[in-house]
């Protein structure tokens, strides 16, 4: 995985790509939709900007493969997610390849993630007891 540094020199993945220094803190998951010009599937790790490489043809393939049994085998109420963001925490939007979610989080076309409350197919509370 190439990852440009800080500046505004060109990557070949990605062109001339200017990554905003982060607060001290660190970058919230707000942060990541009202950041301008990121590179696509940037995601947010521990408040920080991770942005991916371009995908091979087989990476595809094998997505395509995977999503495909996963769809055929998930239970009802449940879709496939591809390569769409989920928000774990303040600091944290990973992009999963595939991820099962439940189907009433696609709720608007407008959206750019998945809040954990519909990402997960079990409450918390039910984790616990076990």
């Amino acid at each position: 995985m190439s990852v440009p540094s800080v500046a505004g020199r060109p990557v070949p993945e990605f062109g001339e790509v200017t990554i905003p220094m982060p607060p001290p803190q660190g970058f919230t998951a707000d942060d990541l939709d009202r950041i301008p010009d990121l590179p696509p599937h940037t995601e947010l790790i521990d408040g920080s900007l991770v942005l991916v490489s371009p995908q091979k043809l087989f990476h595809t393939l094998v997505l395509e493969l995977l999503g495909d049994a996963l769809k055929a085998h998930l239970p009802s109420g449940l879709r496939v997610a591809r390569e769409f963001s989920v928000r774990l925490g303040e600091r944290q939007r990973p992009e999963p390849d595939l991820t099962p979610v439940r189907a009433d989080a696609f709720a608007r076309l407008e959206q750019a993630w998945f809040p954990l409350k519909r990402w997960n197919s079990r409450s918390r509370s039910s984790r616990r007891s076990r």
